[in-house]
């Protein structure tokens, strides 16, 4: 009987655990079809709005060419027909005017449908054994209580609110795999850009201080966090922040709290940089921050449009520009080759720096190298391929090497690729004579590097 009994009891392990798999592998798979409806709605609306505005300003040049027309009439047919074009013009904007934007029915359809067997027997919605399955947690059923806020933010002041923030592309792909709903990233897959908005999908300030708190809790090792601010509350903030900054320091026992001075890449969004050692505190802030930018914007009456920023559209130029021109936004592109390079440079480096002196010897004829070909102070862009462990060479211990080489030459100078591929690419910017200086250099660090171990190897060989 026993052995009858743990037989059963595992044949039903496997099944609920074979459902498990089933309901999680569905639930994603409905996520990622959200998503996506979600992304392709947010383009459709934005080729609509660009269409309207198009048209408004294709409309406005038609009627300032009939009413100079018209100023010039000489004859009542002449007044007619160009009343008559007018008025065929105001229709057209009228009938615009009554439209209103309707989703498409088949592009947000859910295709999946779940089925779901427990011994080969359909499991249906009513069924009993429904109820024993475990729940999926959701973030808007927990944590903070709305009657903990004041009695008017109990409904988001201005429903059109967006709860952005930037994140990294590592915490990003993290949590992509917790699958809720509630959270909303741009793409990840290019491994180039660092960068990654996290949206928050809640209506109001209470329900988003729920789902930050679910989000919060899944990285606790992280102690800042950054908010991306529309531009038309980045002045109102900033002044907030001249007058208060001490104060919200002292009160959330906050290290730094600042808006970045440069907007993010091609958009209308400005990061808020927010750091401290007690997180708790760090979302309280972020809660005052957020009910006093929405209480202005209830005050202002604002609802403007404006260019969200979404890392996914960037292009390699776009990410190179943001390195090369030292783009201060306060996002993760600027920090991702120094990152790297530091990494490389503990992998692979054994030299001591000290006995190097002698290759930043400025009387050396190579270093006082001068282009007589071309004097253009056009900016230009070289390439080199090496190995991973030449990376490590040219980039030398703390980055120590590569910074040398941007500062003795003017160019700018990285390594792309990641820190375990076999080859790897330096790039060189800047004008023509600097980007061959970089160059003649780095081929020296390579000649060097490969010099030393040529050494090395023929003395333990000797010994």
């Amino acid at each position: 009987m026993d052995g009858l009994e743990k037989k059963t009891l595992n044949v039903l392990h496997q099944s609920h655990n074979k459902v498990i798999e089933d309901l999680h592998t569905w639930h994603k798979n409905i996520v990622s079809q959200l998503d996506q409806m979600y992304d392709n709605i947010l383009l459709d609306m934005k080729n609509t709005y660009e269409d309207v505005q198009y048209f408004a300003s294709f409309t406005s040049k038609l009627l300032l060419e009939q009413e100079n027309l018209l100023q010039q009439a000489t004859s009542n047919d002449e007044i007619n027909t160009i009343q008559e074009r007018i008025n065929e013009i105001l229709t057209e904007i009228t009938f615009l005017q009554s439209l209103s934007f309707h989703l498409n029915c088949d592009s947000v359809k859910l295709h999946g449908k779940l089925q779901l067997n427990l011994n080969k027997i359909p499991i249906k919605s009513n069924h009993s054994l429904m109820a024993t399955l475990p729940c999926i947690d959701n973030a808007s059923q927990t944590i903070i209580h709305s009657s903990k806020l004041p009695t008017r933010n109990k409904q988001s002041i201005l429903l059109s609110t967006t709860y952005r923030f930037l994140i990294s592309r590592i915490d990003a792909i993290e949590l992509k795999k917790t699958s809720l709903s509630i959270f909303h990233l741009t793409s990840s897959d290019n491994q180039s850009i660092n960068d990654c908005v996290l949206t928050f999908n809640v209506f109001n300030l209470v329900s988003f201080l729920n789902a930050f708190t679910a989000y919060w809790n899944l990285f606790p090792k992280n102690n800042e966090i950054r908010v991306l601010i529309p531009q038309y509350n980045v002045s109102y903030l900033a002044d907030k922040l001249n007058e208060t900054s001490r104060s919200l320091t002292n009160r959330f026992q906050l290290d730094q709290i600042n808006v970045f001075p440069c907007s993010c890449p091609k958009s209308d969004e400005r990061i808020l940089l927010i750091k401290g050692t007690r997180r708790d505190y760090i979302k309280d802030c972020i809660r005052e921050i957020y009910f006093n930018i929405e209480k202005y914007n209830e005050n202002e009456g604002i609802k403007q449009d404006i260019n969200l920023y979404n890392p996914s559209n960037l292009t390699n130029d776009d990410i190179n520009e943001i390195i090369l021109s030292n783009m201060d936004y306060g996002g993760f592109i600027q920090n991702r080759n120094k990152s790297v390079n530091e990494n490389q440079s503990k992998i692979d480096t054994t030299e001591d720096e000290d006995s190097d002196d002698d290759l930043w010897d400025e009387n050396d004829d190579w270093w006082n190298f001068r282009n007589t070909r071309d004097g253009s102070t056009e900016i230009i862009q070289r390439e080199m391929i090496v190995s991973n462990k030449h990376a490590g060479a040219i980039i030398g211990v703390n980055a120590s090497y590569i910074d040398r080489i941007k500062q003795k030459t003017g160019a700018c100078v990285y390594i792309n690729g990641q820190i375990n591929d076999l080859k790897r690419t330096a790039i060189m910017k800047g004008t023509r004579e600097q980007v061959d200086r970089a160059y003649l250099f780095i081929e020296n660090l390579i000649d060097r590097n490969i010099n030393d171990k040529k050494y090395r190897r023929d003395k333990d060989t000797r010994t």
